[in-house]
């Protein structure tokens, strides 16, 4: 069939009805192999509508021409092998329709746009062709139409697609000629969220005064920008560090929090890491924990030069207090020269315990070394050690007793002390000088370094006068023997007596008379006639009192009557 351009029919088939179907094996347009329905029924996407008339009828049995309505000759050719039963005039028009729609991206994360291109089934006629767009879902975008330029069969437009939080499909329509073709875009959820490497962490046992180290990975592990607006710590003696807010990690980014402890104590602790973000899960939590546990700070000793023999006392020390049930320390000594306990325990609570080093005498110099240890750690002391000295020393170099009633024995005391650094024995304790002597101390008798001794002296005079005397205390000691003077005066009690003279100018002495109280028989004290008006009496005896009275003798040797009498009581020492 001719007249409709350059388009050749293979086939063709008439209905009942009169209405005819063909199959298009090149149309002008660039369609081919394409099955166009008949009249009547609409194209399907993709394909040209053709519709048909029938005109008046004029046949020609075998003739190449016919007209179709209006005037216009159509020509009907069979194909090789197929008989035209009947040919009849028809009006032929082919109008265009949609053929394809696609876009480049077909699904979204978030928001974005692609290019989507849209093809005719056949090319625009002058003019240009409208094509109406139209997208089923707001999240993605789409112009009311487009326009395909004259002479063009394929156009293309933008799709924007919004950022969904759940995923969803949209569906873009494109209509022209009554034909309709569409493509589906996926929307998926765009949120943000967090991952954490753990959400529970436990730095474990952490010595007092040390630091616990614990890494974890925060990941943003959703589909959109994770920012995280703060980090806060609670719980004593934890901290983090490494992420610095507000920080924004992009999908799959991730960031490295460092969570610290510091034990100051020894005690259980816990703590919570709080991450603030804008994830859709909301803030989330590290739960955190960890243990202060004491451990051994050091051992030390009171001395740590030692000479000769001995005892040090030494610490033990811990950081942080010992638990409920103590902290036992073991305790060893490289040296045979210094003894120490096996073991030392902290008391409960405490954060120290004292132990006793014993050192004996060496006798060339040399170290010995303490070492305690507990928990898998252990702490050493250095003690040097020398040979030993003997000293003696005493508190006094010399003792004065000062003045001391006649046959009253006056007493002091004298601290003798091993200085050295190795025993002193005292071997002899010698007195000289009248009136001395000493007690107290029986030799021999050995001292250690640091013990003392008490020797007590004395003085008894047995007459009135300066004494002095030596004490000598033999010994070990470098130096020999020590040597300590004694001094002392020896005096006895008197009564001093004054008078008034007489008016007579022809006195030649006095005589003083004395009667111990509770005796009636008075006796003359002084030996020759008192030429003054006072008189000492010194031969009195402790204890005792006395009755005195005064005469006055003239030049005849006269003696007046006696005077008043006076008492004096002498006292007992």
């Amino acid at each position: 069939m001719s007249g409709c351009g350059a388009n050749t029919y293979t086939a063709m088939s008439r209905t009942a009805s009169g209405e005819m179907s063909f199959e298009d094996t090149g149309t002008a347009g660039g369609d081919s192999g394409l099955h166009q329905p008949s009249v009547g029924r609409a194209p399907e996407a993709g394909q040209s509508e053709w519709r048909m008339e029938r005109g008046r009828r004029s046949e020609s049995q075998g003739g190449p021409g016919s007209t179709e309505a209006g005037g216009s000759p159509t020509t009907s050719t069979a194909s090789a092998g197929l008989a035209a039963r009947e040919v009849s005039p028809f009006k032929v028009r082919k109008v265009l329709g949609v053929r394809s729609l696609s876009c480049a991206n077909q699904s979204f994360t978030g928001s974005g746009s692609t290019t989507c291109s849209l093809t005719l089934s056949s090319t625009a006629p002058n003019g240009g062709l409208t094509v109406n767009l139209a997208s089923d879902n707001t999240a993605l975008s789409v112009p009311a139409s487009v326009v395909m330029p004259a002479g063009a069969s394929k156009v293309s437009f933008a799709a924007t697609a919004a950022a969904v939080s759940t995923t969803q499909t949209a569906t873009v329509a494109a209509n022209a000629g009554g034909s309709t073709a569409s493509v589906s875009i996926q929307l998926n959820a765009f949120s943000p969220a967090l991952s954490l490497g753990a959400t529970t962490v436990n730095l474990g046992a952490v010595v007092v005064g040390q630091t616990a180290t614990n890494t974890i990975t925060l990941t943003s592990s959703g589909s959109a920008p994770l920012t995280i607006s703060s980090v806060a710590v609670t719980g004593s003696g934890f901290t983090a560090t490494g992420v610095t807010a507000p920080l924004t990690l992009n999908p799959g980014q991730t960031a490295a929090l460092t969570l610290r402890f510091y034990s100051d104590h020894t005690s259980s602790f816990s703590g919570t890491v709080t991450i603030a973000s804008n994830a859709a899960q909301g803030a989330v939590t590290i739960s955190l924990s960890a243990d202060g546990v004491p451990a051994l700070s050091g051992v030390t000793c009171a001395t740590q030069s030692y000479v000769g023999a001995g005892t040090d006392l030494c610490v033990v020390s811990l950081y942080g207090a010992a638990t409920s049930a103590g902290f036992p320390v073991s305790l060893t000594s490289n040296s045979a020269s210094v003894a120490v306990p096996a073991t030392v325990t902290v008391a409960p609570g405490a954060m120290s315990a004292t132990f006793a080093a014993n050192v004996s005498a060496v006798s060339t110099s040399q170290t010995a070394t303490l070492t305690a240890a507990a928990g898998g750690g252990s702490k050493s002391f250095a003690l040097q050690l020398g040979p030993g000295t003997a000293a003696l020393t005493a508190n006094a170099s010399s003792v004065s007793f000062g003045s001391v009633l006649v046959n009253a024995p006056a007493e002091q005391s004298i601290t003798l002390t091993a200085s050295g650094n190795t025993p002193v024995t005292i071997s002899s304790v010698g007195v000289t000088g009248a009136g001395f002597s000493a007690s107290g101390l029986t030799a021999p008798v050995t001292l250690n370094p640091g013990q003392t001794a008490t020797v007590n002296v004395q003085f008894t005079p047995t007459a009135a006068g300066s004494a002095s005397g030596q004490l000598t205390i033999g010994s070990n000691a470098t130096g020999g023997a020590l040597s300590i003077a004694m001094t002392g005066t020896g005096y006895r009690h008197s009564v001093q007596l004054s008078w008034n003279a007489p008016s007579s100018s022809a006195i030649a002495g006095y005589n003083v008379y004395r009667a111990a109280i509770g005796t009636t028989g008075y006796q003359r004290v002084n030996t020759g006639a008192v030429s003054s008006t006072a008189f000492a009496d010194g031969n009195v005896q402790c204890g005792v009192s006395y009755t005195y009275y005064v005469t006055s003798v003239d030049g005849s040797g006269v003696e007046s009557v006696a005077s008043n009498t006076t008492t004096a009581g002498i006292p007992t020492p």
